[in-house]
Parts: structure tokens; C-alpha cells; sequence
């Protein structure tokens, strides 16, 4: 994703998978931002963000990244789903 982010580059998103066991395309993202940033820096917005509205910071991360150390330094990645014409 670092490569399609720097070359500005679009990058076809899917989700799930069907019946058959493959992804299923959901469409288009365009990356707006990629920045590095640790696990303990999290906020409630950004929890919302990831779909958990409402959700505590520790609960999302004992939820999502149980095991891993807080102080992790992870990818987060920004970006627009387009809508294909």
C-alpha cells in the first residue's frame, strides 16, 4: 500500500468472500494518507472510524489486537471509497 500511496496510485477493494471462496470486489479506494503512529495513540474517533462507535479505546484494542503490545507502532491508512460510474 506505501507504494500505491507514493506513486498515487487507485487500488481495487473487496471484502469477505463469496460462496465460491474468493474475495468479492466492493470497488475502488484512493489512498489519502498513510502515517505510522503507536497502538496507544489511538483515540475514540479514530474507533468509530474502524466502525465501533461508541466503543472505549482498550476495549477496541483488547478487541482487535489482543496480545500486541500497546506502544506497537502500526500503519494507519486513510482513504475514499469511490463510487464507479
Amino acid at each position: 500500500m506505501k507504494f500505491a500511496f507514493e506513486q498515487g496510485l487507485f487500488l481495487r477493494a473487496t471484502c469477505g468472500i463469496d460462496s465460491k471462496k474468493r474475495p468479492v470486489v466492493i470497488g475502488w479506494i484512493r489512498i489519502n494518507s498513510m502515517t505510522k503512529e503507536r497502538l496507544n495513540d489511538m483515540t475514540e474517533d479514530d474507533v468509530g472510524r474502524e466502525g465501533y462507535p461508541g466503543m472505549t479505546v482498550d476495549r477496541f484494542l483488547e478487541k482487535e489486537f489482543q496480545g500486541i503490545e500497546r506502544n506497537t507502532m502500526v500503519w494507519v491508512v486513510k482513504f475514499a471509497l469511490l463510487t464507479v460510474i
